[in-house]
């Protein structure tokens, strides 16, 4: 229904076939292993949902929700779930999760690796035909 605080946490972006990718290419270069971080571009949940909504004609979300409101209502789900058997989907912990910054440096794995992580709206637009959802604008 909104997002989480005022939207400024950063989270990375990485699209799975750019992981897999990253995964191949580290098996290639590193067989004894190694240590890389696959990320992707690094964005606001704010300007996440800006693009998204420019690529869908979809309006962004407008309600800022407070994080206290939001782990409230992550416990009451989380009972609500166990009171009829399912696993919680929404708990005070993941609430507390979404609310935190979550960037990623992939520098490393760029420059050992050739990793390569696509732009977020290539990325979203090509997510979005795959779904079969129509680009309404923003290309």
């Amino acid at each position: 229904p909104g997002l989480l605080g005022e939207g400024r946490q950063i989270w990375s972006y990485a699209f799975i076939d750019d992981v897999a990718r990253g995964h191949l290419l580290a098996r290639s270069c590193c067989p004894r292993g190694g240590e890389f971080v696959l990320g992707g571009e690094n964005v606001s949940m704010r300007d996440f949902f800006g693009v998204l909504g420019a690529l869908t004609g979809n309006p962004i979300p407008r309600l800022h929700i407070p994080l206290g409101l939001g782990m409230t209502f992550g416990g009451i789900q989380m009972i609500a779930d166990r009171l009829r058997g399912r696993p919680p989907s929404v708990t005070p912990a993941s609430v507390r999760m979404m609310h935190e910054t979550w960037a990623c440096d992939s520098t490393r794995a760029e420059s050992v690796l050739g990793y390569r992580s696509r732009p977020l709206r290539a990325g979203l637009i090509q997510t979005l035909e795959s779904a079969g959802i129509p680009i309404r604008g923003g290309r």
